[in-house]
Order: C-alpha cells, then structure tokens, then sequence
C-alpha cells in the first residue's frame, strides 16, 4: 500500500469516461428513483455508493465518486459496498475498513403554506407540514468513523470539492493510524484493568481467609474455654460421695464428650496456615 505523505492533487474529469463498475451500479440504481421528504434520492439496489444526493447533483457525485475509487484503487486500496441496509461504501485502508459517503446539503426552512394549502388542510391545520428543504449543490465525502481525526471534505467558497481529493485520501490513510493505535490503547488498557482485577480478587481472597482465620480462632479460643469449665465441673461431680453407677457413667461420658470438644486434642483442626484448601476454608 502507498502511503500519501501530503495532500497530493488528484484529477477529477468533467465527463464520466470508462466509469468504474460501482460507478455504472450506482447511476443505474438511482434511474427513476424515488426520493425521500428531503429530495434525496432512494433505491432498493443493494449494490451502489452511498451517495446521498438529490436528482440535480447525481452526475458531478459520481464524477467525483468515480475519480475516488479509481484513485484508491491505483493506490492497492479495496473499495467494497455493503449490501445491507443502511448501504455502506467501505475502503480497507492498511487492513481497517473505514466507512465513507458522498452527502449533499440540504438546507431546511420554515414552510409557508399558500392559500391552497390551507383549503386543502382546513380542518387538519397539524397535517400542514412545518418545515420545507431546499437542495443547495454542496456536497461533502465524509469518513464515518469517529476515530477519524478529520471526518468531512466539503465545497466552500474558494473551494470545490473535487479539488480535495488528495487530501481526503490522506485522511483516510490517517484514520486507519488513529485506528489502530486507539486499538492498542484499548488492548493496552484492557492488561491494565485486567491486572487490577486480579489485583482486586487476589487482596478479596486473602482478606476472606484472614476472617475466616480470625472466625476460627474465636470458634476454637471458645471451645477450649468451654471443655475446661466443663472439666472443672465434671471435678466437682467426681468428688460427689456416691457410688451410683449411673454418675461413673455420665462422667465417662462427658470426659469422652469434652475431650472431642477440645481443640488442643485435635491439632490436625488447627488451621495455621492461610490454605483456601483447609476443609475450614
């Protein structure tokens, strides 16, 4: 791919001679065509530019849409239209496809019904319509894409589109950078905000085994307590002066019961560590 290091000039006919096969698609898609409330003119061909235009200005658009693509396409630049609905005309620019579009200004203005409008609307005034558009020539290429540090080529006073050829191309070839390196930004910051998450969830995990470490603690420090009062009192039932048979059983028991409680007899249940895989955790 050649890159345009400055705005070159780029020669734009003032006859259509051996258009290009978009060129052909979008006149014959556009030939008796409807148009929308604007003037603009529709089409249900699923191939052609976008170009959004009125009737008046279709040639010079195609003139200049067709010295484009013939200059992208000197350039090893692929020029495609997408054939869904909204219709797009795409140019892969450095592997990036970057949508484009050739637009006509439309200039809206309060609409002042005539007298026969208002014989026509009496009854249903809010069918007048409120606003008129008037086709006003100036056309504009436009990149649609918002990484585009400059988006619109337009007809100006001392200027006229097909004279800026060079520079929108350049444009292009600008855009696919910015796209790019918006692209690495993204990739860049997504490692950041991926290394923060793990951040984040490593600092959660060990905050979580911290408390259940501390749960622990106070869950044992209170059986501990709790075996060695009931030691204390099961003492003070051994000393009772009495040969039942049935106290020599309890006490058995609950010296076997307490034991079972008592955490210091059962060090494998001492979690010491932080490991998420202790069956504590």
């Amino acid at each position: 791919m050649q890159t345009i290091r400055k705005a070159e000039a780029i020669l734009c006919p003032d006859t259509l001679i051996d258009p290009h096969r978009l060129t052909k698609k979008t006149l014959a898609s556009f030939n008796k065509a409807k148009t929308d409330e604007r003037g603009i003119l529709l089409s249900r061909n699923k191939i052609h530019l976008d170009v959004r235009v009125t009737q008046a200005s279709l040639d010079r658009a195609c003139l200049i849409m067709d010295a484009m693509l013939k200059a992208l396409e000197s350039r090893g630049l692929k020029v495609r239209t997408s054939g869904e609905r909204p219709l797009k005309t795409i140019v892969e620019v450095d592997g990036e496809n970057i949508e484009i579009s050739l637009d006509e200004k439309i200039r809206r203005i309060d609409y002042k019904p005539a007298e026969d409008d208002r014989k026509k609307y009496r009854g249903h005034e809010w069918m007048i319509p409120k606003y008129s558009h008037l086709p006003t020539g100036e056309l504009s290429l436009n990149v649609r894409d918002w990484h585009a540090p400059r988006k619109t080529w337009s007809d100006g006073k001392r200027q006229r589109l097909e004279n800026c050829l060079g520079s929108f191309i350049q444009g292009l070839n600008e855009a696919a950078k910015r796209i790019k390196e918006n692209r690495e930004q993204r990739r860049l910051d997504q490692m950041r905000w991926d290394e923060e998450k793990c951040r984040r969830e490593e600092q959660a995990r060990l905050s979580r085994i911290e408390e259940k470490k501390a749960d622990k603690l106070i869950s044992d420090a209170n059986s501990w307590h709790q075996a060695n009062n009931i030691r204390s009192f099961i003492l003070q039932m051994a000393q009772l002066q009495s040969d039942d048979a049935q106290l020599s059983d309890w006490i058995e028991w609950s010296i076997a019961y307490t034991n079972k409680i008592d955490p210091l007899l059962q060090p494998e249940n001492l979690p010491f560590t932080a490991d998420e895989m202790h069956p504590y955790f």
